[in-house]
C-alpha cells in the first residue's frame, strides 16, 4: 500500500492504539488524520500516561489500527509530541471527543 493509499483510508477510521514507545502502554484512542501534514492528532487529558511520557519532550511512538469493514491493517511508527494549541483543538474536536471530556474542551 502506497502513503497516499493510507492517508486516503485512514480519515474512514475511527481509532487505533497508540503508546509512547518504551513509555506506555497501549490505550484505545481516536485521531484526527491531516492528510496534507501527513500528521495524525489525538486528543488526551493532562495526567494520562501519554502525557506524562511526553512530559521532556517528543518520543517515538506507534498506532496500531485493524479495521475490518474497511480492510485497513497498520502499524505506524511516529513521533509524539504535546501541543497545547487552542485552535488546533478547536480544529480537531470531534463527536468522539465530546463524548469523551463530558466537562467539554
Amino acid at each position: 500500500m502506497s502513503q497516499d493509499d493510507l492517508w486516503d483510508r485512514i480519515g474512514a477510521v475511527n481509532a487505533g492504539m497508540l503508546d509512547a514507545t518504551g513509555g506506555t502502554r497501549s490505550v484505545p484512542m481516536s485521531h484526527h488524520a491531516d492528510r496534507e501534514a501527513r500528521t495524525l492528532w489525538f486528543i488526551t487529558a493532562d495526567g494520562t500516561d501519554i502525557v506524562d511520557a511526553l512530559a521532556k519532550g517528543p518520543t517515538a511512538a506507534s498506532y496500531i489500527i485493524a479495521e475490518g469493514s474497511t480492510g485497513l491493517y497498520a502499524h505506524l511508527h511516529g513521533n509524539l509530541a504535546l501541543s497545547h494549541d487552542a485552535d488546533k483543538l478547536d480544529d480537531v474536536w470531534s463527536a468522539a471527543a465530546d463524548a469523551g471530556f463530558k466537562g467539554g474542551k
